[in-house]
């Protein structure tokens, strides 16, 4: 069975501090392995303006209704210095991952409970 594509929920019995009551998104599942990103467990006290400011990036002048005030998720427990990006069109980067010919990566975010997309 190929899980690409699929959220995974953790059952209630599950109690690993990491895992416990996630939803995880699995970007890729193939014969080297899965890759999966925790999407429904926000980071305490970050927020999307306080990693630019960490990264000393400064946000371009940009459409009001895109807020840098949004919690930043916890994503998962290897690669922590590293980030995913859950963005909609028509921003086309090379490293985006495509879901479905009808599916992208703001589906996911909807699916995930970000407000913006409720």
């Amino acid at each position: 069975m190929n899980l690409q594509h699929h959220f995974l929920i953790a059952m209630p019995a599950l109690q690993d501090p990491i895992f416990r009551r996630s939803v995880v998104y699995i970007c890729e599942y193939n014969d080297d392995g899965a890759m999966g990103i925790i999407v429904n467990k926000p980071l305490e006290n970050l927020q999307i303006d306080g990693i630019l400011e960490k990264l000393k990036i400064v946000a371009e002048p940009r459409n009001p209704d895109i807020r840098l005030d949004k919690p930043v998720m916890l994503g998962g427990p290897l690669a922590e210095d590293r980030g995913f990006i859950l963005h909609s069109p028509p921003s086309d980067f090379s490293s985006s991952i495509r879901i479905s010919d009808n599916t992208r990566d703001h589906h996911v975010a909807r699916r995930a409970g970000n407000s913006r997309y409720r």
